[in-house]
């Protein structure tokens, strides 16, 4: 077995004991945190037993910690996967440790999608409940397709991405500002709501529907994680010298972390 293969192996293991101890740590976070509130306080070792159902624990207890606390830390759990996984896929499809959904403008273009919804009542669905994050959706591939088409422009640098995503977050904050002037107090209320992100009223069916898009798309983004070391790696000529097609690769991870975002 040469070095490099011995380096290789060895990088492997410290990043599966990282990754074992960031996930412990972040599951003793998760029972501690929902000990912990306003309206009742709870050890972790209580905690522990009454989600194990070792201990029932009162009817009050056991509501706030299923009811209000545990969707509130397993959507955050979620969301913080989905928006770390787009934008590392973002990072290596790009070149440029700075890219990321909210330097990119695809983050503003979902909220301009948002409050087209909101306040104009334009939908792309009709179903009421759909028709916000569909329409936060197309939004965020308007400014991935742009993203793409810069991309063909060989004279493009990893720092025009940014400048570009800049200009779209400015752009779009602004017209997001104009329609707030002409919104009602409840519209006002959901769209700040909505655009700077809260954990407050997450509701368990959308937490297992997030959570299942979640699941669906990470395993593509690791069937895609080895093009993408190609791409990172050598660039474009030399991802074309193993088979790849960078332009294809690079449209799938920027839709895939749209819908991520």
């Amino acid at each position: 077995m040469d070095s490099l293969s011995k380096q290789h192996i060895e990088k492997g293991k410290h990043q599966i004991f990282l990754v074992t101890i960031l996930s412990i740590s972040t599951i003793l976070l998760a029972i501690f945190a929902l000990g912990q509130g306003s309206s009742t306080n709870l050890d972790m070792w209580t905690t522990m037993r009454i989600i194990l159902g070792l201990e029932s624990g009162s009817e009050l207890q056991s509501d706030i910690i299923w009811q209000l606390r545990f969707p509130r830390i397993l959507m955050a759990i979620i969301g913080g996967i989905a928006l770390a996984t787009a934008g590392a896929l973002m990072q290596g499809c790009l070149g440029n440790p700075l890219v990321s959904p909210l330097t990119l403008g695809v983050a503003s273009g979902a909220a301009l999608g948002a409050a087209f919804a909101i306040v104009l009542g334009f939908t792309i669905v009709n179903r009421p409940e759909l028709g916000i994050v569909a329409n936060a959706f197309l939004f965020s591939l308007v400014v991935v397709y742009i993203i793409i088409q810069l991309g063909n422009f060989r004279s493009i640098s990893a720092e025009s991405y940014i400048l570009v995503g800049i200009a779209i977050t400015f752009i779009a904050g602004a017209i997001v500002s104009t329609m707030q002037y002409f919104a009602t107090d409840a519209q006002l209320s959901q769209l700040a709501h909505w655009s700077f992100g809260s954990l407050s009223r997450p509701e368990m069916e959308n937490v297992v529907f997030i959570g299942f898009i979640v699941i669906i798309l990470l395993p593509q983004a690791l069937i895609w994680s080895w093009d993408l070391n190609a791409l990172s790696l050598g660039g474009d000529d030399f991802a074309i010298s193993t088979g790849v097609d960078p332009a294809t690769i690079r449209r799938n991870i920027l839709v895939l972390s749209a819908l991520m975002t």
